[in-house]
């Protein structure tokens, strides 16, 4: 047991001799076979608790490897975590745990988490490779699990999240990157609208010659806003239309509580940086983001011809500013869920504009103001009917 511990190994002089008859380990009297294992057993306790304590002070005074350095390099995994098993086991971790609390509570930090550790590591032991690898086995699971699980694969990759993106997701980002490459392979050959569409933005000689001109119509339309109420309320609609949220989002889902319908959302907007946290704070990083988003933009607009780039693109940075001040951050809105509400409601909470109005100008089947054909016959009767006992619920998150 002392060798497959490897006690010894970091410890030469380690002074724990087992003497034991060779009658006591090779005979073959009825109690030999079982006593033998009580024998060995005792000796791998024994050994792992002098091994806890000779490190409890070599670690400190001797500059000795740490035992949880001997135990990361055993290759025998299963073995290792079963010795935190059995009645033997829980014995051995009680035991480390004693040595947690008593030295927590005498503020000797430093030997507190070796015990703390030393017990993860030996519940881990068999954990395969790919799993422990991305585990935390300093942290206490029972006071941080998602540090616990998650830690060494978060301090492995966390300079390494694209600066374009606030989060990333190996498993999703690839399986996303898998979709795309397949969906272009179709969309090269499709001969239908989606085929033509996906060829017409690769067509770069026709897009530089046309340049900002397909633009016109959006600018045409938003530079139509002449007053706060009708005016643009009605640019707003035209927007939505076209599948772009202003000042807030739409959207119609599966019923948050009743999977069977579909059901109408109103929520927060969005801003053109990925989190309020972009516009609020004031770290070399951020400021970095929103100076580079202003010439960006400014850029942007002298392409397209507006008459002062510069101005309209600081205009668009201090509205985002002021949006992102009232905005709920990524995290919160993520958690939040949806609430049943009348249109009654969100008229009290937004009183400046008339939603009834804007209800009833998403609902007519219009013309659009960019020259794209419409995909409607007939005004949307379920629309008009959201809200009401008829009709589909209305939801809203992100009060």
């Amino acid at each position: 047991a002392t060798g497959r511990l490897g006690c010894t190994a970091p410890f030469p002089t380690l002074p724990l001799m087992v003497q034991v008859s060779t009658p006591l380990l090779g005979g073959t009297g009825p109690r030999s076979r079982s006593f033998t294992r009580n024998v060995a057993a005792t000796v791998a306790g024994v050994c792992l608790v002098a091994a806890l304590g000779l490190i409890l002070v070599s670690t400190r005074q001797l500059g000795s490897p740490s035992f949880l350095e001997a135990l990361e390099s055993q290759d025998d995994g299963t073995y290792l975590a079963a010795m935190s098993k059995g009645e033997d086991g829980t014995g051995f971790m009680q035991k480390l745990q004693n040595v947690w609390f008593v030295m927590s509570n005498k503020g000797d930090t430093k030997v507190a988490k070796e015990a703390q550790a030393l017990a993860v590591q030996l519940q881990t032991a068999d954990f395969p490779h790919t799993v422990k690898h991305d585990t935390n086995s300093e942290v206490n699971p029972c006071e941080d699990f998602y540090e616990f699980a998650c830690g060494g694969w978060t301090a492995r990759n966390h300079d390494s999240i694209p600066k374009s993106q606030t989060s990333w997701a190996l498993s999703w980002d690839a399986a996303q990157l898998d979709i795309q490459e397949k969906m272009v392979t179709l969309l090269e050959k499709d001969e239908g609208p989606s085929g033509h569409f996906y060829r017409s933005c690769k067509d770069t000689a026709l897009i530089e010659k046309e340049g900002a001109k397909p633009l016109a119509p959006w600018f045409k339309v938003i530079d139509s806003i002449e007053n706060k109420e009708e005016s643009l309320r009605s640019v707003i609609v035209s927007l939505n239309k076209a599948n772009l949220d202003m000042f807030f989002s739409w959207y119609i889902d599966t019923d948050s509580h009743n999977n069977q319908q579909n059901a109408f959302f109103l929520t927060q907007s969005d801003t053109s940086l990925p989190d309020p946290s972009y516009y609020t704070e004031d770290t070399p990083e951020m400021v970095e983001h929103r100076a580079v988003f202003v010439e960006r933009m400014g850029h942007f607009f002298k392409l397209v011809g507006r008459p002062d780039p510069e101005a309209e693109a600081k205009l668009v940075m201090d509205f985002e500013t002021k949006l992102s001040a009232i905005l709920d951050d990524r995290t919160t809105a993520y958690k939040e869920h949806a609430a049943v509400t009348s249109w009654a409601e969100v008229a009290e909470m937004a009183p400046g504009f008339d939603w009834k109005a804007w209800q009833t100008q998403l609902a007519a089947c219009t013309e659009t103001f960019n020259g794209i054909p419409k995909f409607c016959e007939n005004d949307h009767d379920s629309i008009m009917a959201v809200g009401t006992p008829e009709g589909k619920p209305l939801y809203m998150r992100n009060k």
